[in-house]
């Protein structure tokens, strides 16, 4: 086998480590100036800091982790993290993927490492050097906010295979059930006189950061990702972010 070279990623390393994605099944990286916006405009980057790492073997690049700041809040403190991104490396090379996570682990520049997308494969790479898994069992669980108990109803039956006629009959059959239970655990939610707008994240004022400093004070002990105006505009600023339609309600 080639010998391997092992250095900290550059900007220019782009269409290497999409090609390098796309041959081992990562779409996330094939998204349209992703590392202008993750790394260029990303305010908590700076050229001090390592944006991930590669391997490397006949000019070829065969592995990749990237190494995304972020900025938290806890304990009225703010704390920087490193987050990893795209694990992915050849299958002929795979022996060597302890030195990518390897070095991700030893940065001395972050309060705090985070894996926010892992699959089992990189799940068990982060084990091996003592990753925790965050302290909430029920991570993985979805959790439902019921506006329309019969639509809600008939699109399970339809999502399990049921035909359209039955599940329009057993969803009016079980609806009037779910409002009594709604009812005895008391979990209608009124709205009370307040007026919604919907808006989009551009439309935004300095007014959220009045927001965001608010739920910091009313949640000193919880560790959260910062959402100041600057934070939500550079979320939702590459093209990729358009499919998932983010909506602020007001």
């Amino acid at each position: 086998m080639s010998s391997i070279i092992f250095r900290e990623a550059t900007l220019k390393d782009q269409q290497s480590v999409q090609a390098l994605a796309r041959r081992n099944g990562l779409i996330a990286e094939q998204s349209y100036k992703a590392w202008e916006w993750i790394w260029e405009k990303n305010r908590y980057y700076n050229e001090d800091w390592p944006l991930g790492w590669v391997l490397e073997s006949n000019k070829n690049i065969v592995g990749f982790i990237g190494n995304i700041p972020r900025a938290y809040t806890f304990e009225g403190k703010c704390w920087r993290a490193g987050v990893a991104r795209a694990l992915v490396v050849d299958k002929d090379f795979r022996n060597h993927t302890l030195k990518l996570a390897d070095a991700f682990f030893k940065q001395r520049q972050v309060d705090i490492l985070i894996f926010s997308g892992c699959n089992r494969d990189s799940a068990a790479v982060y084990s091996f050097f003592h990753a925790k898994k965050i302290p909430q069992p029920e991570y993985n669980r979805d959790l439902f906010w019921i506006v329309s108990p019969a639509s809600f109803v008939f699109s399970l039956l339809r999502k399990i295979g049921l035909g359209g006629t039955l599940s329009w009959l057993f969803a009016k059959a079980i609806t009037p059930f779910i409002y009594l239970e709604m009812f005895f655990r008391k979990r209608f939610i009124g709205l009370g006189n307040f007026d919604i707008d919907i808006i989009s994240p551009e439309a935004l004022s300095k007014d959220i950061n009045q927001f965001w400093e608010y739920l910091q004070q009313a949640n000193p002990n919880r560790f959260l990702s910062y959402r100041d105006l600057d934070s939500i505009k550079w979320q939702f600023a590459n093209d990729s972010a358009a499919t998932r339609k983010p909506k602020i309600f007001t």
